[in-house]
């Protein structure tokens, strides 16, 4: 009866190995022996391409938002601009105006307080359009719109 038993069970014995390129799909069971059933490995190439262009994608965002930093940067120093050109044009206006007062000199330049005031209004309202014009541009853009635009 050993024997039997014995040979039964060696009966249920399976040799398998392993396939290159395959993996185990199934595994099924009939009478008490085990079928493995193999499929090929899935083609990973596009997979690893999309990751590539999806980190090539993250380092232009990154440099796009770099350029729009520095491009602020670059901003707030012409604005640093804008007030010493106000303070400059004041210190001017000041020593016109005091200078035309002088009696014994006689000179008349033409320059009221208004007419300054609405100078220096106007001129920061055009520095002003023009110097945000660019940046509303790129910030209207998509990220996509600019790498394909321009080269970065």
């Amino acid at each position: 009866v050993d024997t039997k038993i014995a040979n039964a069970i060696g009966a249920l014995d399976v040799a398998d190995t392993a396939e290159d390129g395959k993996y185990v799909s199934a595994v099924s069971e009939a009478d008490g022996k085990i079928t493995v059933t193999r499929a090929a490995l899935p083609d990973y190439t596009n997979t690893y391409d999309a990751k590539g262009a999806a980190a090539q994608a993250l380092t232009d965002a990154k440099d796009y938002a770099n350029g729009l930093n520095t491009a602020m940067d670059t901003r707030m120093d012409a604005a640093e601009g804008k007030l010493t050109t106000l303070i400059g044009s004041t210190l001017t206006y000041l020593i016109a105006y005091f200078i035309s007062n002088i009696p014994l000199l006689n000179i008349s330049l033409g320059i009221t307080p208004l007419s300054f005031l609405i100078t220096v209004v106007l001129l920061f309202i055009i520095n002003i359009i023009i110097g945000l014009l660019p940046i509303f541009v790129l910030l209207n853009m998509t990220p996509a719109k600019l790498t394909a635009k321009y080269d970065m």
